[in-house]
């Protein structure tokens, strides 16, 4: 897995990304996601890349602030419901 056609840099990169904004726990949590992900992908003939992705990256902002969001919300002129 690279997932560089997707993100334009590689999954060690994206490693790294996902543990700064994460406690160990939840970082483990989602190595583990991916692993699954990827296992299911494989066993019904879907993207094994776009499903180890998604795994990763499915509690990405979990953490984040509640003031990081409403910032976001706001730069990105997000629906806030």
């Amino acid at each position: 897995m690279t997932y560089e056609k997707y993100l334009g840099y590689s999954r060690e990169a994206l490693l790294e990304k996902v543990q700064a904004v994460m406690s160990p726990k939840r970082f483990n949590h989602v190595l583990g996601v991916e692993r699954a992900a990827i296992h299911l992908a494989e066993k019904n003939g879907y993207d094994t890349e776009k499903a180890g992705l998604a795994g990763l990256l499915h509690d990405y902002a979990k953490e984040l602030p509640d003031q990081e969001f409403l910032e976001l919300i706001d730069k990105y002129e997000l629906d806030p419901e």
